[in-house]
C-alpha cells in the first residue's frame, strides 16, 4: 500500500487531492477518481451494484461543505462523460459517529464507474461495471 491515500492519488493516479483533509476525490484531464466507503455499496437491479456518492441524509441543501461541493463537481464531470474510477476505502470502526476515518484502502485495483443514477429515495449512486488493476501512473484493464 502507498504510504497515504493522498500519496496514492498524487503519485499513482496522477490526480492530486485538492485537500488531504476534506477532498472526497480528485480529477485530472483523463478521469475522475472518487474515494468511496465499502459499506456504502448499494444493490441495483439484477446483478448490478453501485456506490452511494451523493444525496446523503443530513447533507440535503448543504452548500458550505468543501468536500461535498467538490464531489458534486466530480459527479457533474462523470455525467458529462468523463471516465470514473473508485478507490474503495474501509472505515475505522473506532472513529466517532460522523467522523469517518480511513482504516485502509485498496491500492491494487480500482472499480470502474458507469452510469450515475438518482434513486427514488434521493441517494445518488455510481453504478460499478468492472474492476481494473493499478500500476504506477496507469490503470490497466
Amino acid at each position: 500500500m502507498s504510504s497515504t491515500i493522498t500519496d496514492f492519488f498524487a503519485k499513482t493516479l496522477n490526480a492530486p487531492l485538492r485537500s488531504s483533509q476534506w477532498s472526497w476525490g480528485a480529477e485530472n484531464h483523463e478521469a475522475v477518481f472518487l474515494r468511496c466507503w465499502q459499506h456504502e455499496k448499494v444493490k441495483l437491479d439484477g446483478n448490478k451494484w453501485g456506490l452511494h456518492v451523493d444525496g446523503y441524509e443530513g447533507y440535503v441543501g448543504v452548500t458550505d461543505n468543501n468536500g461535498l461541493n467538490e464531489r458534486r463537481k466530480h459527479i457533474a464531470s462523470i455525467r458529462a462523460g468523463k471516465p470514473a474510477y473508485v478507490v474503495m476505502c474501509l472505515g475505522d470502526p473506532t472513529a466517532a459517529p460522523g467522523a469517518d476515518k480511513i482504516r485502509k484502502y485498496n491500492d491494487r485495483e480500482l472499480f470502474v464507474g458507469g452510469e450515475v443514477r438518482t434513486l427514488s429515495d434521493g441517494r445518488v449512486v455510481l453504478e460499478i461495471t468492472s474492476k481494473r488493476s493499478v500500476s504506477r501512473g496507469s490503470v490497466r484493464g
